[in-house]
C-alpha cells in the first residue's frame, strides 16, 4: 500500500468534502504529486507534508479502521519481528495460548498503523489507546486489546497501558506467566500416600488426623494443614496411583484404559468365548429337590454374538464345559479358537495338555486364556462378551422370585427361602396341598415366579437364550427393519443367518463322531490282550493280543460300564473290548455255607454286645420268685447275732405273723433276661432285621 494519500482519503479522515480539501490545499500550497489515471490526473500528498491538523485527523481515522483491510500489504521495514513462541509451548494453558495471540495482534496494530500514518511508534500506541478509549475502534480489535491485558494487573479501564504495550515490544515471549506448582517431594508425602491407598480405604481428614499423629519433628516444625494435603493429592499426585492398594486385580483393573475390540473381517466359528455363571436365583435340585444354584456355561460366538445352548450343572466340571463346547459344535461346528478363563477344569491333560487324548488335540481346536493380571488373579475385563451375557442373565433372572443377587432384599429374600424350604419338606412328606400353599406364599413373598423343578429351571435358561439371539447388539450391522421401516442393529441369528446365505459352511461333524470326541480318553498300554482304563476294570478283546506292550487310546462312556473303544494313538479303531466278567474259583455251595457261617459270627458278636451294654446298667432289679416269699423282721435280720447258715429257721408265711413287712408280690411277667434293655437300645435296627429275616423266609 502507497504511504500517500489523496484528496478523497483527507477529506473522509476531517469529515469535510474533497472541493473544500482541495480549495485549502491549494491556496495553501501543499507539496503534492501528480499520478496519471484514466480520464485525467489525481494528486497524492505525504502526510509529513501534511498540516498538523490533517496529519492528526489521517491518524486517528488509520486508528479507527484499522483491522478493516488487514488483507493490505504492510512494508517489511517499520514492522516489528513477530514474537517467537516459547520453547514450552505444551506447558501453557488455553488462557496463555489466548492471551499470548492478543497480543501478537496488538503488536501487529501497532506496527500496521505506524507504517501507513507514517507515524512514530509513540504517536501509534497513543492513537490506539486514545481511539479504543473513545470507542473508535474496530470490534475485533477493541476485544484483542481487553484480552491482551492480564487481569491480575491493578483494575483499570479493562486496556492495556503504554507501559504494557511498550514491555510487550521489547519481549519475544509474549505468554503471561502464571504461578507453578511446587513439585518437590516432602519428608511427609511417603507417609501420606502409604496411608491414602490402603485397601480399607481412608478419608482426607482421618488422613491428615494420622499424618499429625505420627508426625516426624524431623520433617519440619509443624504438620501440613488439611488444604495442603487434601490440594497434594488432588493437583500433584497421580489419581490412579491412589488408587493403587486401595484396589487389586479386575477392581484396580476397571480404572485403567481398555482395548475396543471389531469384529470386522472374522467369520463364524473363527472365534468362541466361553465362561460360567452362577446362578442369581436358586432352582430345585435335580435329585433331592432342594433349592440350590446352577452353574451355568455358555459358549458364544465372537463374530455374530450367537450364544449356543446352555450347559447346566452343579458345580463347575470339565463335564458341564465340554458339554458347552459340544453344543457350540452342534450350531457353528469346529471352532478355531475357544477361549476360557484359567480354570482348572480345562487346564488339564483330559482337555488341554494331553498331547495325544485331550480334546484340544482330537477336535483340532486352539484353546487359549486371558493374561493374567499382575495380582495373580483372573482378568475378566478380558473375556467381556462372556462377561455382558452374564449382566443379562442377571437382569432377566430379577423376574424370579428366588432372586438372590446384589439388589434383592434380604428381608424378602429369608422369606422367599424360608418357604422354599416348607416347599421341599412338604413333597418328600408327599402332603401336596402344603406345598402349593407354601409356593404360593414364596411367589408373594418375592412377586416372581418359584421354579417347580430342575426341568422347568432348565427350560427358564434355555428361555432366555432364545430372547438374547433374538435382540439388537451394538456391536453388530445396522440394518433396516423390516416390520418398522427404522434403521436398528442386527440381531444375532440375523447376522448368523447373513453369513449364511453369503455362502459360509460350518466345519461340521456328525453326530457319531461328537459323541466319540466327547467321551473321555486316556492312555493306557495293553497288557495281555487286554487294558484297565480305570478303577481296575479289566475289558479285553482277542485282537489286544497283537498290541501286546503298546500304548492305546481307551474310549469309555460314563453310562455303559459294559464296553470301551480301543484307538490307537493316531486316533484309529482297533477294536471294541468288553468287560471281562470274572469267574468264582470255587463252587456254589461252597460259597453258601461260607456266608451263613459268617452270619451266625455276626449274630453272636452282635448279642455279646447287647449283654455287655446290659451288665453296665447300675439300675437293673431281679424280683424274686413267688414261692420264695417270707417276712422280713428287720430286728432280726439286721441287729442280731449272726448264726449259722444251715440253723436259720424255715421261712414263715406272711399270713401268720403280725407287725412285720410282708414282702411285694412278684409281677406276672418274669424280667429275668435283657430283652426290654435291647430294644431301648437297639430296637429299630433289630425290628429292621427281624424284618429283613422274615422277608427272606417269605421268600424261600
Amino acid at each position: 500500500m502507497s504511504t500517500r494519500v489523496t484528496l478523497a482519503e483527507i477529506a473522509q479522515a476531517q469529515s469535510r468534502s474533497k472541493r473544500a480539501v482541495e480549495i485549502r490545499a491549494d491556496r495553501e500550497a501543499w507539496p503534492c504529486v501528480e499520478e496519471p489515471v484514466r480520464g485525467g490526473k489525481r494528486r497524492l500528498y505525504a502526510p509529513a507534508d501534511l498540516p498538523a491538523d490533517v496529519r492528526l485527523a489521517l491518524l486517528t481515522h488509520k486508528a479507527a479502521t484499522l483491522g478493516a483491510n488487514d488483507t493490505a500489504s504492510v512494508p517489511a521495514a517499520p514492522t516489528p519481528k513477530p514474537p517467537a513462541l516459547p520453547v514450552a509451548d505444551t506447558e501453557l494453558t488455553e488462557r496463555q495460548r489466548l492471551q499470548r495471540d492478543a497480543r501478537a495482534g496488538v503488536l501487529a496494530a501497532i506496527g500496521r498503523l505506524q507504517a501507513e500514518a507514517g507515524c512514530s511508534r509513540e504517536q501509534a500506541i497513543t492513537t490506539l489507546l486514545t481511539n479504543a478509549r473513545a470507542g473508535r475502534l474496530e470490534p475485533h480489535l477493541q476485544q484483542m486489546l481487553r484480552t491482551a491485558r492480564d487481569s491480575r494487573g491493578r483494575p483499570g479501564d479493562g486496556y492495556p497501558s503504554r507501559r504494557a504495550l511498550y514491555k510487550w515490544l521489547a519481549t519475544q515471549d509474549l505468554a503471561p506467566r502464571v504461578p507453578q506448582r511446587d513439585m518437590t517431594i516432602k519428608p511427609w508425602h511417603a507417609l501420606a500416600v502409604s496411608l491414602r491407598q490402603r485397601p480399607q480405604g481412608s478419608t482426607l481428614r482421618w488422613l491428615h488426623e494420622q499424618l499429625v499423629e505420627q508426625w516426624n519433628p524431623a520433617w519440619g516444625d509443624t504438620p501440613p494443614s488439611y488444604d495442603v494435603v487434601a490440594r497434594f493429592f488432588r493437583e500433584k499426585f497421580s489419581a490412579i496411583d491412589q488408587l493403587v492398594g486401595r484396589h487389586n486385580g479386575m477392581d484396580l483393573q476397571s480404572h485403567r484404559r481398555y482395548n475396543v475390540r471389531t469384529r470386522a473381517g472374522l467369520l463364524p466359528a473363527m472365534e468362541c468365548h466361553a465362561d460360567g455363571w452362577c446362578t442369581h436365583f436358586s432352582a430345585p435340585h435335580p435329585v433331592t429337590g432342594e433349592y440350590v444354584t446352577y452353574e451355568v456355561w455358555t459358549a458364544i460366538d465372537f463374530a455374530t454374538g450367537y450364544p449356543a445352548d446352555p450347559a447346566i450343572g452343579m458345580t463347575e466340571s470339565f463335564e458341564v464345559i465340554a458339554k458347552c463346547l459340544e453344543n457350540y459344535i452342534r450350531t457353528f461346528g469346529v471352532p478355531a479358537v475357544f477361549q476360557t478363563d484359567s480354570t482348572g477344569s480345562v487346564k488339564n491333560d483330559r482337555f488341554e495338555f494331553d498331547p495325544i487324548t485331550s480334546l484340544q488335540e482330537r477336535l483340532g481346536i486352539t484353546i487359549v486364556h486371558p493374561a493374567m493380571l499382575a495380582t495373580g488373579k483372573g482378568n475378566s475385563q478380558a473375556n467381556g462378551l462372556a462377561e455382558n451375557l452374564h449382566a443379562y442373565y442377571d437382569r432377566e433372572a430379577r423376574a424370579l422370585a428366588t432372586y438372590q443377587g446384589k439388589s434383592m432384599d434380604s428381608l424378602a429374600f429369608k422369606r422367599v427361602q424360608k418357604f422354599t424350604t416348607q416347599m421341599v419338606r412338604a413333597a418328600k412328606r408327599g402332603d401336596l396341598v402344603a406345598r402349593d400353599k407354601a409356593k404360593r406364599e414364596a411367589e408373594r413373598a418375592g412377586k416372581g415366579l418359584v421354579i417347580d423343578s430342575f426341568d422347568e429351571g432348565v427350560a427358564v435358561m434355555q428361555r432366555m437364550v432364545e430372547k438374547r439371539r433374538d435382540m439388537p447388539n451394538r456391536n453388530l450391522p445396522k440394518i433396516t427393519d423390516p416390520a418398522t421401516g427404522k434403521r436398528r442393529h442386527m440381531t444375532p441369528r440375523e447376522r448368523l443367518e447373513q453369513f449364511r446365505a453369503e455362502g459360509w459352511e460350518p466345519v461340521a461333524m456328525s453326530d457319531a463322531a461328537i459323541v466319540d470326541a466327547f467321551r473321555p480318553h486316556v492312555k493306557k498300554q495293553v497288557k495281555r490282550g487286554g487294558v484297565s482304563p480305570h478303577s481296575g476294570q479289566r475289558y479285553d478283546h482277542p485282537e489286544l493280543e497283537h498290541w501286546n506292550g503298546e500304548w492305546v487310546q481307551v474310549a469309555i462312556d460314563i453310562m455303559d460300564w459294559r464296553r470301551v473303544w480301543v484307538k490307537d494313538l493316531q486316533g484309529r479303531l482297533i477294536c471294541e473290548a468288553q468287560f471281562l466278567e470274572g469267574r468264582l474259583p470255587r463252587p456254589q455251595s461252597l460259597y453258601e455255607a461260607a456266608l451263613e457261617k459268617r452270619e451266625r459270627a455276626a449274630v453272636r458278636r452282635r448279642e455279646q454286645q447287647i449283654e455287655n451294654i446290659a451288665a453296665r446298667n447300675p439300675f437293673r432289679t431281679l424280683d424274686a420268685p413267688a414261692e420264695e416269699a417270707r417276712v422280713i423282721d428287720f430286728a432280726t435280720e439286721f441287729f442280731s447275732a449272726p448264726e449259722p447258715a444251715e440253723a436259720l429257721p424255715a421261712a414263715t408265711p406272711a399270713t401268720e405273723r403280725t407287725g412285720a413287712v410282708t414282702a411285694i408280690e412278684p409281677a406276672e411277667r418274669q424280667h429275668n433276661d435283657i430283652t426290654d434293655i435291647a430294644m431301648y437300645l437297639y430296637g429299630d435296627q433289630l425290628e429292621d432285621e427281624e424284618t429283613e429275616d422274615l422277608k427272606r423266609a417269605a421268600a424261600e
